[in-house]
């Protein structure tokens, strides 16, 4: 038997890798496999949290749990390019994925030549490389290279959302009909051009959802203020029933993000049917296809002109197979046959 072991650190975070490895973990459960073993490296608090039949070492102290657990490590996965610890070893294989390159485009000068450094090392140290789009891929191989490492694309699952309990949140009390995103509330996410968008919007409210600890969301909700049209809201992170109920009721969910790896609301909003408009950057029309509207540039005006058009056509019913397609069973199921590809394992 093989014994691999998985970085879980980003467990408990509300960001995409933390969900990412909540469902990942979800499917490992109930994917058992007999020919391979699963260590696990997480939080102090998820230290046993799918059971007995997996090994925990606790990401606070990885290297002396590491040396307590005594037991072989055939192949290390770093799930981000963003992990804290990889212990490499004789004889054991390394395997990374990375999400994204958006230190390019966020960071300046001596900050981008850090990370670029970083991530040739990571890849220079790693067998393999997994990335979860193609639009990544591209981007790795650009500027950052593969230097000859086996390499795929392997998308990120979506966990079903449809049928799931749902509650309304109490922060929706008009009656206007109901534009939706979700995302942190960072300048990446382009978010300002959907407020700027909204005097054009009469008879909607938007409702902008996430994480507003972030400096870029004071600019917003100043700007929101100065707009006055009571009708674009901003409550922070929301749980996952109000989220569902606005994925299941909203009118058009609205993606105009500037810096994406994977997109994964997109999809969320595909689950239901929805009419889904996004920016044509970075990966979105990747995972987006056909289904999505696209904004080719940002003058609000013409965004909300686009988005009248867009709602009165049809939305293409075929969507919401597609988004099925993107579940992670599927995911787990490519990771563990990659594992056992790269460890020569058969069957």
């Amino acid at each position: 038997m093989k014994s691999i072991l998985i970085d879980l650190s980003h467990l408990g975070t509300y960001c995409g890798f933390g969900y990412v490895e909540k469902e990942f973990s979800k499917q490992l459960a109930l994917q058992r496999d007999d020919q391979l073993h699963f260590i696990l490296m997480v939080p102090e608090r998820f230290v046993g949290f799918l059971g007995p039949d997996f090994d925990y070492i606790r990401k606070e102290y990885a290297r002396k749990d590491l040396k307590a657990l005594g037991k072989p490590v055939d192949l290390w996965h770093a799930t981000t390019q963003m992990f804290r610890f990889r212990q490499h070893a004789k004889g054991r294989l390394q395997l990374l994925t990375i999400h994204d390159l958006n230190y390019l485009y966020e960071k300046q000068f001596y900050s981008i030549w850090k990370h670029q450094l970083q991530q040739k090392h990571y890849v220079r140290h790693s067998d393999y490389v997994t990335t979860i789009s193609k639009f990544v891929e591209d981007e790795v191989s650009r500027h950052v290279g593969f230097r000859d490492k086996g390499h795929r694309v392997v998308y990120n699952g979506v966990g079903w959302l449809p049928g799931s309990p749902m509650r309304k949140p109490d922060f929706v009390t008009d009656g206007n009909k109901i534009l939706f995103t979700i995302g942190q509330i960072r300048e990446k996410k382009n978010f300002m051009k959907l407020v700027e968008m909204m005097p054009y919007m009469e008879g909607y409210s938007l409702y902008i959802c996430g994480d507003k600890h972030f400096k870029f969301a004071r600019q917003l909700e100043q700007r929101i203020a100065e707009l006055n049209t009571g009708r674009i809201f901003l409550p922070g992170t929301i749980s996952d029933e109000e989220k569902v109920w606005l994925y299941q009721h909203c009118d058009a969910f609205l993606f105009p993000s500037r810096l994406e790896g994977f997109g994964l609301p997109l999809i969320e909003a595909m689950q239901f049917g929805k009419h889904v408009f996004s920016s044509r950057l970075t990966c979105l029309p990747e995972i987006g296809k056909d289904y999505a509207f696209y904004w080719d540039h940002f003058e609000p005006q013409y965004m909300a002109d686009e988005v009248k058009k867009g709602l009165l056509k049809p939305v293409d019913r075929a969507e919401i197979e597609y988004a099925r397609s993107y579940s992670f069973e599927q995911y787990t199921k490519e990771y563990i046959a990659l594992y056992k590809e790269l460890l020569g394992v058969r069957g």
